[in-house]
């Protein structure tokens, strides 16, 4: 016999999840703010290589995410939304979007306690694989950029006295 989630726990899971949902939509417009002020401040190199990263990281993640999908299908079928939907780098999203979808069913709606616990091992996959991606998104993407922006911090000079603060 699986589990049962209780309402309030897929309700809080819900929760977070869109919080998490909200931080990767924030990150991508902050990358977007990054990169326009390095091409205001002239330093194109700079956003070249931050417009790379993030092409490289979003690429890999789009393919993992396409081979979950497909490896996640039993009939070997996949829709061509699905893949239209990572060739246009929003595969992060969409399962975002599904696990919300399912989670609110969960939590909300009174099925059957066989169907919520076919939905409640669903929803721990599809966590999963969020999780996963979102490792990847942090090494792949942000470890390079955070040091890109060190070194371009380091190559900076400020000419301060001592004891004065910026």
């Amino acid at each position: 016999m699986m589990a049962r989630c209780p309402p309030r726990s897929a309700l809080f899971d819900l929760a977070w999840m869109a919080l998490g949902l909200f931080f990767v939509l924030l990150d991508l417009f902050l990358d977007l703010c990054v990169t326009y002020y390095f091409i205001v401040e002239c330093k194109y190199l700079l956003a070249l290589l931050y417009v790379c990263f993030l092409i490289i990281s979003s690429s890999m993640q789009q393919l993992f995410s396409f081979c979950w999908v497909l490896d996640d299908k039993k009939d070997g079928l996949v829709h061509l939304y699905t893949l239209v939907i990572h060739l246009l780098h929003l595969g992060l999203v969409w399962r975002y979007v599904r696990y919300l979808k399912l989670r609110w069913t969960i939590g909300i709606e009174g099925t059957p306690a066989t169907a919520i616990s076919h939905k409640y091992k669903s929803s721990l996959e599809q966590a999963d694989d969020i999780g996963l991606l979102r490792i990847f998104d942090t090494f792949l993407e942000h470890t390079p950029q955070l040091v890109l922006l060190l070194a371009n911090s380091k190559c900076t000079t400020i000419n301060l006295s001592y004891g004065e603060f910026p």
